[in-house]
């Protein structure tokens, strides 16, 4: 195998790994598999932009690596579109998790059309209408810690 056949490999195999730790609509998400999924997704976009910043990559293989990271930026819109839409309540914090993944695309800028973007309001306001006051002051508090800290 190639070096690029085996870099598009790779990039398969993360994100494969990223799809099978994303949470459920309907599961309970724990601390670590919260942790496993973002690791797979940030190690699977790293993968992708590897390929195709790279220098030594041929134009067939960036096609892969921005449609790799087209259909699971999809999947997880479409996730997203279906657990804002659903009637039923999940804790909050499975919101929060789906939350830092959506970030992970934004950061390696992998949301140029705001999809994600556009959806994070919609977890936000679904986790803070699970959360009593308390919870709510205590993000509230961490996402300006955040901003100040940027």
């Amino acid at each position: 195998m190639t070096e690029g056949a085996d870099n598009i490999e790779a990039a398969r195999t993360a994100f494969s790994k990223f799809e099978r730790n994303m949470p459920q609509s309907d599961a309970k998400f724990t601390p670590q598999e919260a942790r496993d999924a973002k690791f797979a997704l940030e190690e699977a976009l790293n993968e992708a932009l590897d390929i195709i910043d790279g220098d030594n990559q041929d134009d067939h293989n960036k096609r892969v690596a921005r449609n790799l990271i087209g259909t699971y930026r999809g999947k997880l819109i479409d996730r997203l579109t279906a657990i804002i839409e659903d009637s039923s309540t999940f804790g909050g914090e499975i919101y929060l998790q789906f939350g830092s993944l959506v970030d992970v695309f934004i950061s390696a800028d992998c949301d140029e059309d705001g999809a994600l973007s556009h959806l994070k309001p919609g977890l936000l306001a679904k986790a803070f209408s699970t959360m009593s006051d308390g919870e709510k002051a205590g993000h509230i508090r961490r996402i300006q810690e955040n901003m100040d800290s940027e």
